[in-house]
């Protein structure tokens, strides 16, 4: 998601 690139948390909840 776009947010993946300011939060790497967001990444693992939501790797889409």
């Amino acid at each position: 998601t776009i947010l993946d690139k300011n939060i790497p948390a967001i990444k693992i909840i939501t790797p889409d």
